[in-house]
């Protein structure tokens, strides 16, 4: 029998919650909080997840959506991170094979661009053989006209060539909920808009419990635990303030932007990763309909739960695509939607958000408080794994971390071939519900296993295409979408990708 894990669980769950007690409370509803909450369930740990917003709500949800490879760090001759970073991305693939896929990108070559051509050939020679890259995925080098050929759209003007490359896309505010749902499935408990308010300390000032807020009734509630871990992205800080008022501030918080635009007002035929004005690096990447492309690098100091997008934001990256692919004219106009984002990242003084590293580092304060912070999408299992082997060492715990052989909720596929068995499958279930296969695909591609207990769910709402109204009925039961915005920003991704239909919710009650 399925889990339920809708607003009734919910208001249920933080109505007892001072009945329980816990070994683990997380702070923090993001992918890191979200491997924790796994991780921890699956040894034994009992464990409770909050999260003030939505799931995936900040960072977790506004990513540039790769899970890349460690391609740029053979540069600082790390090859150790390099070979464990390329590992990982395969791993999270097997464990999420319908949100996890290869993805090609060509890295086009000028001349007096950051990059020649045969030292990138030689980096991925090197990348490849550290993880052992399938040969179907190896790279591959063009000609200045076999790169036109396939890339018409970029200039010609100081092209040298290409190289070709794999990296794997992926949706990562889905990524996150399935990480949450497995933990659910397997014991834990999760919660998303419950906000940590304060800690509670026993008379050596040690953390014993939190009091919590519910954010859409305003109750309140306390909850006794043995130890805690805040993994809350940009707000980290916050939180250890709420500790201890001298805390060190760890973390800068930089800011990245995308763009969406028509995929026929913007075509690629593959992703693209290629060279700013200013020497950065940027992704295009299409995707359904759509071509996204970002991202940016500035320090940020606002509003850290709507990091805004300013018109400067939006002339760099107008000028970026200026810069590779002036035949197209692109236009403010032909924005279709965006998304911000933050980067927690550990503070290094004096240098540019594009020189500080993406490491993540793990701080532990005298009341027994374990924050973790920066690092990437990529690498959030061995956070993870990093944070609960801490806990599961106070704990006096000897279970082994095993996420790396545990398949998230929708990615339960032995092989590729299975995979593809499956999505057959769910489209001919799909065509007996009165849907086109189109419609059974873009399920199977937010679901995967789960796509038949989507198809075979109850509509509630009727004015909605069906296919999206199964999908809606689903999420509100088993994937606690609370409000509108839960649903068609980060369990869909209309907001992004296709904001025609995301107005379908408008002037909607939940």
């Amino acid at each position: 029998m399925k889990t339920e894990f809708s607003s009734r669980t919910r208001e249920q769950g933080f109505s007892t919650l001072q009945e329980e007690h816990y070994d683990l409370i997380v702070i923090g509803g993001g992918i890191t909080g979200a491997g924790i909450f796994l991780d921890a369930t699956s040894r034994g740990i009992k464990t409770l997840l909050v999260e003030m917003q939505d799931f995936a709500g900040g960072t977790s949800s506004r990513s540039t959506k790769l899970i890349h490879g460690g391609i740029r760090y053979l540069k600082q001759r790390d090859f150790k991170l390099v070979a464990e970073v390329g590992k990982e991305r395969a791993t999270v693939r097997n464990l999420a094979r319908h949100l996890v896929h290869p993805l090609p990108i060509i890295v086009p070559i000028y001349k007096g661009g950051s990059m020649k051509k045969w030292e990138l050939r030689l980096g991925m020679w090197v990348f490849e053989w550290l993880v052992k890259m399938q040969e179907r995925f190896l790279s591959k080098g063009y000609s200045k006209e076999e790169t036109l050929h396939r890339e018409p759209s970029l200039t010609a003007e100081g092209l040298v060539g290409s190289v070709k490359y794999y990296e794997n896309r992926t949706d990562d505010a889905r990524l996150t909920i399935e990480l949450i749902k497995k933990g659910v499935e397997l014991g834990g408990k999760a919660l998303n808009y419950v906000k940590a308010e304060e800690f509670i300390f026993d008379d050596k000032e040690q953390i014993v419990g939190l009091k919590l807020q519910n954010q859409l009734t305003a109750a309140t509630t306390t909850v006794t635990t043995k130890h805690v871990i805040s993994a809350a992205g940009p707000w980290v800080d916050d939180v250890r303030e709420r500790d201890d008022l001298l805390a060190e501030h760890k973390l800068v918080l930089t800011k990245g932007i995308h763009l969406v635009f028509k995929k026929e007002r913007f075509p690629l035929n593959n992703a693209v990763y290629f060279d700013t004005p200013d020497k950065r690096m940027v992704f295009a990447v299409p995707t359904g309909n759509v071509t996204y492309i970002g991202t940016t690098d500035t320090f940020y100091k606002g509003d850290i739960q709507n990091p805004d997008i300013t018109e400067e934001d939006i002339e760099y990256i107008l000028k970026t695509i200026h810069f590779k692919f002036p035949a197209l004219q692109i236009t403010k106009a032909d924005i279709i939607s965006s998304w911000s984002g933050l980067r927690p990242l550990i503070n290094e003084p004096g240098k540019n958000p594009s020189e500080i590293s993406r490491k993540d580092e793990v701080f532990v304060s005298k009341s027994g408080l374990i924050s973790i912070a920066g690092g990437k999408l990529t690498g959030y299992r061995k956070m993870a794994q990093k944070a609960t082997d801490m806990v599961a060492h106070l704990l006096h715990n000897t279970v082994a971390c095993t996420t790396a052989s545990i398949k998230l909720t929708g990615g339960d596929f032995a092989d590729e071939q299975a995979f593809l068995s499956a999505e057959k499958q769910t489209c001919e279930l799909a065509l007996t519900k009165g849907l086109t296969v189109e419609e059974g695909k873009w399920i199977f591609s937010k679901y995967g296993s789960e796509s038949s207990a989507v198809l075979n769910s109850t509509i509630e709402d009727t004015t909605l295409p069906t296919y999206i109204a199964l999908a809606l009925a689903y999420s509100k039961q088993y994937e606690m979408v609370i409000k509108n915005d839960d649903f068609s920003t980060r369990r869909s991704g209309f907001a992004f990708f296709e904001p025609e239909k995301e107005e379908l919710f408008l002037n909607k009650e939940a």
